[in-house]
């Protein structure tokens, strides 16, 4: 008679190698991504506070996806400023864990195992964009604040001075041609912000400094395309200590 041999019970856990190569390649991908798409969320929402206070809709501007990187600049260092021993924390432990997924407590690992093998990539990307969404609207008010900061830089003497040659025409008797040669002659122009496709100037007024008009020169004929009054914004007319 024959031995029976004993057979091991079956399987049903989720602590799978497939599950878990899964588990850390999605981990991986988000990690990646984040930081990336956070500073993009970062930068548009930068530009879209700083250049509603001149009249300028981001959809104007031609503007590329390193544009928007590099103005992600100013309110990310703010960020690290105001936030960085928090941030610190955040990402030795995002970093720690994405090392060693095992030292997540047991419910937490087991949960993620059951949670992350049903993700879809269209799926799991949505989850990623809400993350980043929900995160971008709890940082608004910082990166509102550095922006009206730059509003103010631009309208004061801090701005970014500018001399933009434009074609003139004797016959052109166009009065917003006129103001901008009178607002050159006097080194008034401040530069807002300059696209693929033209400048944007901002030039105070000489008299009453709250109000101005901005100018929008085109960068390949030098023509002045546009020019609009604009009005210092009131969180703006309060000199910094």
């Amino acid at each position: 008679m024959s031995a029976r041999v004993p057979t091991a019970p079956p399987n049903t856990s989720h602590d799978t190698p497939a599950t878990e190569h899964w588990s850390g390649e999605l981990l991986t991908l988000v990690l990646a991504t984040i930081p990336a798409s956070l500073a993009y969320f970062v930068g548009w929402t930068y530009l879209y506070h700083y250049l509603r206070q001149f009249g300028i809709e981001i959809a104007e501007l031609d503007l590329g996806l390193e544009t928007v990187l590099v103005y992600s600049v100013p309110p990310l260092r703010a960020i690290m400023l105001t936030h960085a021993t928090l941030l610190c924390i955040v990402l030795v432990v995002l970093l720690v864990l994405a090392a060693r997924p095992r030292w997540l407590p047991v419910g937490l690992r087991t949960s993620a195992r059951r949670f992350i093998p049903r993700l879809s990539s269209v799926s799991g990307g949505m989850l990623a964009l809400v993350l980043l969404i929900g995160l971008t609207i709890s940082l608004n008010p910082l990166v509102r604040g550095v922006a009206a900061e730059r509003v103010l830089d631009t309208w004061t003497t801090r701005g970014i001075a500018i001399q933009a040659a434009v074609k003139v025409d004797e016959k052109d008797r166009w009065q917003p041609l006129k103001d901008y040669q009178m607002c050159q002659q006097r080194r008034a122009l401040k530069l807002v912000i300059a696209d693929k496709a033209a400048y944007f100037m901002l030039c105070p007024g000489e008299i009453n400094p709250r109000s101005g008009q901005l100018f929008e020169v085109r960068r390949d004929d030098s023509v002045l395309a546009s020019a609009r009054l604009v009005d210092r914004p009131a969180e703006a007319k309060e000199q910094r200590p």
